[in-house]
């Protein structure tokens, strides 16, 4: 298991390599973990880190969706998903 904070270094890396400046890369770095853990802790860690989540930036906010990778889970699983803060409730298969 790779831990958060690698997590965390090389997805910024991996914006930094397709463009994004680097202090919206750490931006959007850190806020995506953040928010990957807390959908961690709805359906787990390998879950979390297959979902495929896109993000809305406006000003100072940042808002993720989750756009695929999470086929299978149940009602409650959904249910919990919905209830995060800063995450958009358009969940698709």
């Amino acid at each position: 298991m790779i831990t958060w904070p690698l997590w965390q270094q090389r997805r910024i890396a991996e914006l930094q390599a397709a463009g994004m400046p680097p202090e919206v890369a750490q931006r959007i770095g850190k806020a995506e973990t953040v928010n990957r853990q807390r959908i961690s802790r709805c359906i787990g860690w390998r879950r979390a880190r297959a979902a495929e989540l896109d993000y809305l930036v406006a000003g100072d906010r940042i808002k993720f969706v989750i756009i695929g990778g999470l086929a299978g889970l149940t009602a409650a699983q959904r249910q919990r998903l919905f209830a995060l803060p800063n995450l958009s409730t358009m969940i698709t298969p």
